[in-house]
């Protein structure tokens, strides 16, 4: 199975987002209201249309894909969040995109019909305010201990996982494992922890946001276990 983004030292991606995700849901299932839905629950590769008709299929009010980013400069890190954007806010982010949506399973005219279904299916202004209090809060959060940490804020993409669900959804990069130091914090459970009680905060404070509030079975989707 495809690991993802890999460390310096080997540490695979696939194996860092379940963790956290595994945290996040813990965390969030203490309290009143939430049943957390995760699209995979161990090592195995889910392809990118059975995560969306999951998600789908199950009426998620809100869906999260966790990702670690691998990037070129191996001294940067960084967190940022996206959301659907027909198109990229740059360069960088399209070829991010790119990379995530090979294999997705589905056809030119099935990519054409969702984005022309766009505005009906998807809330593009909830996913923007679900990924800037994310953003928010990962940065601040892990900024507290990671002096160095970079905030790439929330960006648009066109994430054919985002643009498939409908309901909120954001792709969230909440560390860079292609820094030996953020590596080297990834592999501390304590650290994972703390990652998850950020997206915790951010997910929660959108929710008390929104009206009407209700109950939140969440598809959070630990990426990395398919190209």
């Amino acid at each position: 199975r495809d690991p993802g983004a890999v460390g310096p030292t080997g540490l695979f991606e696939k194996d860092i987002t379940l963790d956290v995700a595994l945290r996040l849901k813990a965390l969030l299932e203490q309290r009143d209201g939430y049943r957390i839905l995760l699209t995979r629950t161990g090592d195995e590769s889910v392809s990118l249309r059975d995560r969306v008709e999951f998600a789908n299929r199950h009426g998620a009010d809100l869906f999260v894909s966790i990702h670690v980013n691998a990037l070129h400069q191996d001294d940067l890190s960084v967190v940022e969040t996206y959301y659907f954007g027909a198109e990229a806010t740059d360069e960088a982010t399209l070829a991010i995109a790119e990379r995530e949506n090979r294999g997705a399973g589905y056809s030119l005219a099935d990519f054409t019909d969702m984005v022309q279904r766009l505005g009906s299916r998807m809330k593009l202004e909830e996913s923007k305010r679900l990924a800037e209090s994310i953003q928010t809060s990962l940065y601040r959060n892990m900024r507290t201990v990671n002096a160095d940490l970079r905030s790439w804020g929330v960006r648009k993409a066109p994430f054919v996982v985002l643009l498939g669900v409908e309901t909120p959804s954001v792709l969230a990069e909440v560390a860079c494992i292609s820094n030996p130091t953020d590596e080297q914090r990834l592999s501390d459970p304590a650290h994972r922890t703390r990652l998850a009680a950020a997206l915790e905060e951010g997910i929660v404070r959108y929710l008390d946001q929104r009206a009407p509030a209700r109950a939140v079975p969440s598809p959070l989707q630990p990426e990395a276990d398919l190209p």
